[in-house]
């Protein structure tokens, strides 16, 4: 989710497949773009398909053999296009067209990224700021995004989640099965998380964080 607010140059990772969920940049939810390496599609076969994927070969039997089945062979297509169906949500599809239509009006992801990283970087300072009532960043690694993670040392998160819910303010709950890894490896429990993005304001961050120190101190 987090990799799509930024530039990428595959060219430079090995990467064999990559898919962009929409809804992280503004697009609507059930369609995504999905890169393909180049010959790399020989690794994994569609879990759906149709006459759109895949070429199906019929094979009638020979006169000396008629009365034996046709024999059917399903061939899918050589690129990308294997993992594409015909039916396909449509006003989805031109709701994706759109919201790539007003990335590129705002400038693209080449100014969507700093401006999302110093919406992040300013949020998890003032969330820092928090640590009497409990609160710890949990986010790792080099290039952090606008998707904030927390935890809290005194609260349950779902509570708080209702909490901030009810003053108007959304937030997640990241339980543990959806990052078993990650989870596993840090030690963590469900976390809060806190997703900004290019049109958040700096002043709603820190209200933010004014609402989780009230409600943390109830």
């Amino acid at each position: 989710q987090q990799q799509q607010q930024q530039q990428q140059n595959k060219k430079c990772v090995t990467i064999f497949f990559f898919f962009l969920v929409t809804y992280s940049s503004r697009g609507p939810r059930g369609i995504g773009f999905l890169y393909v390496r180049k010959n790399s599609c020989i690794m994994a076969n569609p879990v759906f398909t149709d006459g759109f994927s895949s070429r199906l070969s019929v094979q009638l039997p020979s006169t000396e053999c008629a009365a034996d089945p046709p024999r059917l062979s399903l061939e899918h297509m050589p690129g990308a296009a294997r993992f594409e169906t015909w039916e396909r949500p449509v006003a989805a599809w031109l709701g994706l067209g759109r919201a790539v239509d007003y990335l590129f009006e705002c400038g693209g992801t080449a100014a969507l990224q700093p401006r999302i990283q110093s919406l992040g970087q300013h949020l998890r300072a003032a969330l820092c700021a928090l640590s009497d009532c409990g609160v710890k960043v949990e986010d790792k690694g080099d290039s952090l995004g606008g998707i904030v993670s927390f935890s809290l040392a005194h609260h349950q998160p779902t509570a708080v989640q209702e909490s901030l819910q009810a003053k108007r303010v959304n937030v997640s709950v990241s339980p543990p099965a959806s990052t078993p890894l990650d989870t596993q490896r840090w030690g963590l429990g469900a976390v809060l998380r806190a997703s900004v993005h290019a049109y958040n304001t700096l002043e709603e961050l820190d209200q933010f964080c004014g609402i989780l120190r009230s409600v943390l101190q109830k």
